[in-house]
């Protein structure tokens, strides 16, 4: 689901093996499940929003 009069929102706080993009979303806590931390720029936060 898109959230709305956002380009794109980074969270935390839901284990995921890598990052995970779902509509303008963008998940990144990857250290519980895979034992590394994702440092991501904001460019690749655009890049997985525009082909996630």
């Amino acid at each position: 689901m898109r959230i709305e009069n956002v380009d794109a929102v980074v969270m935390g706080h839901v284990g995921c093996d890598y990052i995970t993009t779902g509509a303008n979303q963008v998940w990144i806590d990857t250290v519980m499940r895979s034992g590394r931390l994702t440092v991501i720029d904001s460019g690749r936060v655009f890049e997985e929003v525009e082909h996630g």
